[in-house]
């Protein structure tokens, strides 16, 4: 199911928001690459911060000491690349291993 948030008021939005954030969901998040391949990853933490704008938080527990990761720091984007590293975990197309087509466009960059 597609939402278009843009498309709906204020009060219809935090209705959605509201009813789609309930206890134990999964939520598909699509990401594409930099070379513009497509990812479909479920992620089961989450939690809704704004319906106006409409704004969702998603959250990974990468379990690592400090001591293993330190020499593996990639330089200023350490907190970024960290945060990245469980999604990139689960990279593969599950688009086509859930039988499910990608209809939006591509965001704006």
């Amino acid at each position: 199911m597609i939402f278009l948030t843009a498309e709906l008021s204020g009060r219809e939005r935090y209705q959605l928001l509201t009813s789609l954030v309930v206890p134990r969901p999964i939520a598909w998040v699509s990401t594409r690459s930099e070379a513009g391949a497509p990812n479909l990853a479920p992620f089961s933490y989450f939690a809704a911060l704004s319906s106006s704008p409409f704004l969702v938080v998603i959250g990974e527990v990468l379990l690592v000491r400090l001591a293993d990761a330190a020499p593996r720091v990639p330089g200023k984007h350490f907190v970024d690349s960290v945060a990245l590293h469980p999604v990139g975990r689960l990279w593969g197309d599950w688009y086509s291993l859930l039988g499910e087509t990608r209809s939006l466009p591509r965001p704006p960059a």
